[in-house]
């Protein structure tokens, strides 16, 4: 990548051009790939190529770093054509400022808004390169002026850009006119060395802190078919340009809420399409907000393997596609003195109590209430009725369902009186009840006072119960001495001014009574 200069110049640029020959011959040499095997390669271009047949050249090289910008209004004349044709021709395409450094932050700053507005590098390219050429440093300026300017052209593209462009320049330029300063390895900027021989064992900013080089202009005199003359040639450290691509991340959020990168680059609200541009391998998270109303369903495209979590993990790398589902709830209640469930299809509501579930947007939910058979229903809200079967509700919105199970009626008591004078007086019970006591299940003589004796309670499947708090289906009444033959014997369940054997609901057992005489 070189400044063309009238003849003039071409001592002073001899000169410069040995003196970076023999600082780079003071190091031992050794040619090496930093990693890649040199299969990716490519030219840097400006004018001074003048006409270029992409077509032809497109079969010689992977990619193409062309000339945008330079100073504060300067154009490339061939720009818009190289960069159009080149990427017709299929060549992955770079652009590239040179650098006219001065003592002014502001004007970097200028230069760096002039390229952007010029160049516009979009995802897919290959990042934007700034060029510091030796001869456009002036006399005057120290490594740390330098320096100062570089970061300030740097900072302003990757602020406005989202994008850390690479730097250019020779191992003469990047050791003595900026001291070797690891600034720019320090804070993820890449290396794009211009080096017209063998490399030396380490390079500048201690082998640009043991990242090494990205790209590398190893030659100013390559000859590629349709292009005419000499041309810059280039390789790419590694075998696939995607690493040095800008990266693209596109995000579509579904009705019902929005997608926000959590370093604040985008906040994408519901139905919109937003892409944002990243340097390659970028560490993201994204999180998916659901609107008023509405629940987070699932991640899709690039964050697919975060699922129904919230945030997704990414890293920037080629182009990548991310959505988010959301959908409303649909909320149930159950209530009501009786007992039973509800359930729904497609599967997620299974519940007494209050349980809420999330489908897919529009989805049909059918919820099917099962009573138990004591029970009756009545639905509210969105359904209504009494058809265990008959809620159906569409989810185009935030919806309630309440099935209220109602107890149908008291318990109904059935005595059945001792088949001798030991045997016991057994009660059976039409539903569960509660709270049966010795007050409120007794046996006395016909206008006597109530035996002495003992009670013991089972449930439906005969298993013993507590008398009071289980649900007792069946009571048997023991008394604690031998009854006497040819004596008219009451038992009676709830007799007046007991309190009385209640069931689930709370509803007292009507009083019953059996009179026998052994």
């Amino acid at each position: 990548m070189r400044i063309r200069l009238p003849p003039i110049m071409f001592g002073v640029m001899f000169i410069v051009g040995s003196v970076t020959t023999t600082l780079g011959a003071s190091v031992a040499t050794a040619p090496r790939a930093s990693g890649g095997s040199w299969a990716v390669t490519g030219v840097d271009v400006s004018h001074w190529q003048d006409t270029i047949d992409w077509n032809t050249a497109a079969g010689s090289v992977d990619f193409a770093i062309i000339k945008a910008t330079e100073s504060q209004r300067i154009v490339d004349p061939m720009f818009a054509t190289n960069a159009a044709n080149a990427a017709a021709a299929g060549v992955t395409i770079g652009m590239y400022h040179v650098a006219s450094p001065s003592a002014s932050k502001d004007d970097a700053r200028a230069e760096a808004n002039h390229f952007l507005s010029v160049a516009a590098p979009h995802a897919g390219n290959l990042i934007p390169a700034l060029d510091i050429e030796i001869n456009r440093v002036p006399d005057w300026m120290t490594p740390t002026q330098l320096e100062t300017w570089s970061r300030a052209w740097l900072l302003r593209v990757t602020k406005k850009l989202g994008v850390r462009p690479m730097v250019y320049g020779s191992i003469y330029m990047f050791q003595t006119l900026l001291a070797n300063t690891t600034w720019f390895a320090d804070n993820g900027y890449p290396l794009w060395l211009a080096r017209w021989g063998a490399l030396p064992a380490t390079l500048p900013a201690n082998d640009w802190q043991g990242q090494g080089w990205t790209f590398w202009q190893w030659s100013s005199t390559g000859k590629i078919p349709g292009i005419t003359g000499n041309v810059d040639r280039d390789r790419f450290v590694n075998i696939n340009l995607v690493s040095a691509k800008i990266a693209g991340v596109t995000a579509q959020p579904g009705a019902g809420g929005s997608i926000a990168d959590d370093s604040g680059r985008f906040t994408c609200a519901a139905g919109q399409t937003c892409t944002t541009v990243y340097s390659p391998n970028d560490a993201l998270q994204l999180t998916a907000t659901p609107d008023a109303g509405y629940s987070f369903v699932s991640w899709g495209g690039g964050c697919a393997a975060a699922s129904t979590t919230p945030t997704c993990s990414l890293t920037a790398l080629g182009n990548k596609t991310v959505t988010a589902t959301f959908s409303h709830r649909l909320k149930v209640r159950v209530e009501g003195s009786g007992i039973g469930t509800v359930r729904s299809s497609p599967s997620g509501i299974a519940c007494p109590g209050t349980c809420t579930a999330i489908f897919a947007p529009g989805a049909t939910v059918t919820l099917t209430a099962e009573p138990d058979q004591w029970s009756g229903l009545a639905w509210s809200g969105d359904c209504t009725g009494s058809d265990p079967n008959g809620c159906v509700v569409t989810m185009d919105q935030q919806r309630a369902v309440t099935a209220t199970f109602k107890d149908l009626a008291p318990a109904t008591a059935t005595i059945k009186p001792p088949g001798s004078r030991t045997g016991p007086v057994l009660v059976r019970f039409d539903e569960p009840v509660h709270r049966v006591t010795t007050s409120n299940l007794v046996l006395r003589p016909k206008g006597g006072k109530a035996l002495a004796g003992t009670l013991r309670c089972f449930g439906a499947q005969g298993n013993r119960t507590s008398c009071d708090t289980g649900d007792v289906r069946s009571a048997v009444f023991q008394p604690a001495a031998r009854l006497r033959r040819g004596r008219t014997y009451v038992a009676v369940v709830d007799p007046a001014g007991a309190k009385p054997i209640v069931d689930r609901a709370g509803k007292p057992t009507p009083s019953v009574r059996k009179t026998f005489t052994l």
